[in-house]
């Protein structure tokens, strides 16, 4: 009967840890600027990210990928396998201790 019972809270134990989500287990090894690039990618190219989000955490579960992923990185991997994913940049001066964009720079303001 304890057999039993000790392999009914086994197997009630093996769905919650496959119930962690495939992006649950990439998040926390992104550094950096990694997780801006992870949302830019996923609101421009949803399907091609999820698959690209699995195969990572698969990797990841594997013991592949043991270190973090830099915002470089994730960038460069989505660049390789043919997606451009656009991210919000600006350029700013810092002036005197204010910013300044670059259209205000070459007005000279």
């Amino acid at each position: 009967m304890k057999r039993q019972l000790s392999e009914k809270s086994s197997e009630e134990e093996g769905p919650q840890v496959e119930a962690r989500s495939a992006r649950d287990v990439v998040i926390p090894l992104l550094k950096g600027r990694a997780v801006e690039v992870l949302g830019a990618a996923e609101a421009q190219f949803p399907d091609a990210t999820a698959a690209i989000v699995a195969e990572l955490a698969r990797l990841v579960s594997e013991g592949q990928i043991r270190g973090s992923i830099s915002g470089e990185a994730l960038y460069a991997l989505f660049r390789r396998l043919g997606l451009r994913v656009r991210l919000k940049t600006k350029i700013v001066f810092v002036e005197k201790g204010r910013e300044k964009s670059l259209y205000q720079k070459l007005k000279g303001e």
